[in-house]
């Protein structure tokens, strides 16, 4: 990787194990060997903040150096003027170029995010950083201990390496695979790394005895004995750390403690007081400290105490880092854990305040995110809430206006638990705790968890008095049903809709009536009539536009346009949401501007709707939303349509925020099981509907319509023909009476339903040709549905939809089999649309049906092989595998060898058969499985596509090679075959 790199070919290597396997070690040997081949090193690692991580930690770590370098080195001459747009994220070279939000006192509306550009900015800065530092040598960035990392560092990990063309860099990444603390905002980055291409993974191990037995070799520079080695293995499981120092104590010999935290207190006793107490004081901060503050805690001589630490590095424990001399880092997080856990209590408080001093002194060194993150901390852990209360909610605001909305939830969240113990909390946070509840639920929901927002926004409006302040709380009502309907409440959501139209008055020139009408045309734009949505959005966005409240314009015009399209205007939807986007951006509203990408997204279909829809996503990653979510979603349910299952499942697995409520929640749900259901994981799929009946967590009509679908589904994919007919019957005449945009995105349901009809009238057929049922009235509207909706649609200017002509053929199809007349050109036909109509997924069933007619027909196999082979490639490529099965079955009875004519790139291997000691042909055998399924003659000629006195000799033939004199022996034979159950 490194060689590709310094050719101009960018990549990552991702180096994984648990603690102690050797993952720095690794690095740190590749390092130096880069290091000495003429590549520049820039090596940065994630800090813990108690159960938090600082800001963009690890990347201001590895790039601290280069950017403090003099003017005239050769950092400095590359670098120029973009040291001093860095400075507001690297400590020590000036104030933060944008300033920390200020809190107001106050009920005031205010933008829930600000700044769109800094976080852009940033990113762009890092890359062109790296790309001018790799004009002049290879670069390697390591980034260690990612499983501490920020969200805002994980998100700038993924912009690099997403952004790197030609750059001689190579990014180095290490986690601990092992990690309690591991979240998903992590494993959704190495999916995306994964799925992105470019990226060597190497996974460390434990070691065996022999490579354990090499190791010890290597330390001791001579050969060990083999009994020590054992005992070493059998200690530490192979751990190289733990081994390590096991043998560093003599532990091998099984004298020592058998914990190691034990055996690393004792390689701390091995220092003199000075340096234990020194140690004990850096412990309080985490595996990397900086000698000259921990001196001043401590309250050392600074020489005594870097000559102490010296001593330290000496003796392996700690470990010199950079290159100004008072930077180090424990040799393994595991020793200062086990020194801080060694601490008394009183200890413990007495060190956290004297480091919450010290850093208090020096504010003017560090961004303002960085130091008050810490000083929380340590004021907390000292006891001193009212300065952690503070601190909390500064560096909160701060992470707010860096676009860190994770970080700024989780201390603001800290500063709301602390509010109750400490006396003024108000006039400690400059505001007053409705205030903080509001702001904590707008980073809440823009960091994607509307359920936590809409905890803090009731919390908020329980202690406010609707009669005295009927606007403010009725404004907060209108964000809490916004959060709820996000959050997958739709009854409770309502509710809250309901009460902020009563509590603010309709008024002209009123933005606050404004923006609660704004959300009702959301809420209607979910549940209809669409009509209505589109009416309450323009009255909103009149009073927005009276009232000069661009945001709230902006909010409006993004339903607006959304309802156009859903009506079926998607020239005037899609300026309108052009025009919603643009006045999001210039307003500064983040959230509203990922609501109307993802709502341009969702005007089409196909592989333009998989382009808008993850051009929406990276673009709420990139700002620092945790809004990409749905986008992506909606993303893998086009590729789904577009045959394209595996990119969808790795779209999925990139989906964050798919907790167990809310409607991204569901809508992955909805997606995964229609994976599920086409790949024939039955079990998830059962579960998941299951699951969606229960919570109705897709709340909207289509979402409703979609789960009585997916169970037709289910019941259809598990051969209970009544059941899924009953189920989709029901699902279909709730079609008709909703617009034409829900009845577009449930118009699945129509062929389901008459999939269900043909499959229950042909298993009808094979019981008794005397029992044949009617038509059902209830089918013959379910085509009619069909037929009228595909009209409608192909009437209508919308793009997005194509979708029913595909469905209406296939139905149209369904019916002749429905009916019992094979139709060789119904069934091409639908092939066809469903190519045509970007329903790509849909055609290997079909040219399987067309196929299945043309033998029906006796047009002959010549008719149905090609078609055949088709099926079975496009079902093999998307890995359908009951689709599959059913293709293979079909040239089974039709004798269609479906390995005549590989397609390239299908590897095919042959079935493996059950032994057969009687000499039976494949098509005896065929014969043999019906006549075990208790099949007659006839019968049996009709799934074979054969005469019935063909059928008749094969029974003969078989009964005579099997030496029985009647069908239920043969049957017999079958089961001990293995042919039959």
């Amino acid at each position: 990787m490194l060689a590709s790199a310094i050719a101009g070919r960018p990549g990552s290597v991702v180096v994984a194990g648990e603690a102690g396997v050797g993952k720095t070690r690794l690095v740190a040997e590749f390092g130096r060997a880069a290091h000495d081949g003429g590549a520049r090193m820039l090596r940065g690692a994630a800090v813990p903040v108690g159960e938090d991580s600082l800001a963009y930690g690890p990347v201001v770590d590895a790039l601290r150096a280069v950017v403090r370098a003099p003017d005239r080195s050769p950092e400095g001459r590359l670098l120029g003027s973009l040291r001093r747009e860095l400075a507001g994220l690297l400590p020590g070279l000036g104030p933060p170029t944008v300033p920390p939000a200020e809190a107001s006192s106050g009920g005031a509306a205010y933008s829930p995010v600000a700044g769109l550009l800094g976080r852009e900015r940033l990113l762009e800065l890092l890359l062109v950083t790296l790309d001018r530092l790799s004009t002049d040598a290879p670069t390697v960035v390591v980034l260690e201990d990612l499983h501490w990392a920020d969200r805002a560092s994980l998100d700038a990990v993924t912009f690099l390496h997403r952004n790197m063309r030609d750059q001689r860099v190579l990014l180095v990444l290490t986690f601990r695979s092992d990690d309690p603390l591991g979240r998903p905002e992590l494993r959704a980055v190495l999916a995306e790394l994964d799925r992105a291409g470019r990226t060597e993974w190497l996974e460390l191990d434990r070691f065996d005895r022999d490579a354990l037995h090499r190791m010890v070799a290597g330390i001791l520079g001579d050969e060990p004995d083999a009994g020590s080695v054992a005992r070493i293995h059998e200690r530490t499981g192979g751990n190289a750390y733990y081994a390590e120092e096991l043998l560093a104590l003599g532990g091998e010999d099984g004298s020592l403690p058998p914990t190691l935290r034990d055996v690393l207190l004792a390689r701390i006793d091995d220092l003199d007081e000075r340096g234990r107490s020194l140690l004990r004081v850096a412990s309080a901060v985490g595996p990397r400290f900086d000698g000259g503050l921990a001196s001043l805690v401590d309250g050392l001589d600074r020489e005594a105490a870097l000559e102490a630490l010296r001593e330290a590095a000496a003796r392996h424990i700690v470990v010199p880092v950079g290159s100004a001399g008072e930077a180090f880092e424990f040799r393994h997080a595991l020793i200062a854990e086990a020194v801080y856990a060694d601490l008394l209590p009183a200890d413990r408080v007495r060190l956290h305040l004297a480091w919450a001093r010290v850093l208090e002194g020096r504010s003017s060194e560090q961004p303002e995110r960085v130091l008050q993150a810490e000083l929380a901390r340590h004021w907390h852990q000292a006891g001193d809430l009212p300065r952690a209360l503070a601190a909390s909610v500064r560096a909160g605001l701060a992470a707010r206006t860096d676009h860190s909305f994770a970080d700024a939830r989780t201390q603001l969240e800290r500063a709301l638990e602390l509010w109750p113990r400490v006396p003024a909390a108000a006039s400690l946070a400059g505001m007053d705790r409705p205030t903080l509840l509001e702001i904590t639920a707008e980073v809440a929901h823009a960091a994607g968890a509307p359920q936590a927002a809409a905890d803090h926004l009731r919390a908020a409006i329980a202690l406010l008095d609707p009669s005295v302040d009927a606007v403010r709380v009725g404004l907060l009502e209108e964000r809490l049903a916004f959060a709820l309907l996000r959050a997958g409440q739709p009854a409770a959501s309502r509710s809250a809709r309901a009460a902020a139209l009563r509590l603010v008055p309709d008024e002209p020139g009123s933005d606050a009536r404004a923006r609660v009408l704004a959300g009702w045309a959301r809420e209607l734009m979910s549940f209809g009539p669409l009509d209505d949505a589109a009416d309450v959005a323009r009255r909103a966005i009149e009073l927005a536009r009276g009232a000069g409240a661009i945001d709230i314009e902006a909010d409006a015009l993004a339903t607006l346009g959304a309802a156009l399209g859903h009506i079926g205007d998607l020239d005037d939807a899609l300026a309108t949401l052009e025009r919603a986007q643009a006045l999001a951006g210039q307003a500064g509203d983040l959230l509203v501007e990922a609501r109307a990408r993802a709502n341009r997204a969702a005007m089409f279909e196909g592989e333009t709707c998989v382009r808008e829809a993850l051009a929406a996503a990276e673009w709420s990653d990139r700002v620092g939303l945790g809004q990409g979510d749905f986008a992506r979603c909606m993303a893998a349910a086009a590729m789904l349509e577009l045959g394209r299952w595996d990119d969808a499942e790795q779209t999925l697995a990139r989906v964050r925020s798919a907790g167990p409520e809310g409607t991204v929640a569901g809508f992955h749900r909805w997606v995964r099981l229609g994976l599920d259901l086409g790949r024939g994981r039955l079990a998830g799929a059962a579960t998941a509907i299951e699951r969606m009946w229960v919570d109705q967590s897709i709340p909207d009509v289509s979402g409703h319509l979609a789960m009585h679908g997916a169970r037709a589904e289910l019941a259809l994919a598990q051969g209970r023909w009544a059941e899924a007919r009953d189920a989709a019957r029901r699902a279909a005449t709730k079609l008709a009476p909703w617009p034409l945009g829900v009845v577009v995105f449930n118009a699945r349901i129509a062929w389901t339903a008459l999939r269900a009809e043909a499959e229950a009238a042909e298993a009808s057929r094979a019981r008794s040709r005397a029992t044949i049922e009617p038509v059902a009235p209830s089918a013959v509207g379910v085509l009619e549905l069909a037929r009228s909706t595909a009209v409608a649609m192909t009437d209508s200017r919308a793009i997005h939809w194509r979708r029913p002509a595909a469905i209406a053929a296939l139905c149209e199809a369904e019916w002749t089999r429905l009916e019992g007349r094979p139709d060789v050109d119904a069934w091409a036909a639908a092939a066809e649309a469903c190519t045509s109509n970007g329903q790509h997924a849909l055609r290997p069933y079909a040219l399987m049906r067309q196929a299945e007619a043309a033998l029906a027909s006796r047009r002959g196999r010549g008719a149905a092989s090609s078609v055949l082979r088709e099926a079975h490639d496009l079902a093999a490529a998307m890995r359908a595998a009951p689709l599959l099965a059913d293709v293979k079955a079909l040239s089974r009875r039709g004798r269609i060898d479906l390995a005549a004519v590989p397609a390239a790139g299908v590897a095919r291997r042959a079935r493996p058969q059950p032994p057969d000691p009687f000499g039976l042909t494949r098509r005896e055998r065929d014969v043999l499985v019906l006549v075990a399924a208790g099949r007659t003659n006839r019968e049996i000629a009709e799934v074979l596509f054969i005469t019935e006195g063909t059928a008749s000799v094969h029974v003969s033939n078989i009964l005579g090679k099997l030496g029985v004199a009647r069908r239920t022996e043969a049957a017999a034979v079958a089961v001990r075959l293995g042919l039959a159950d």
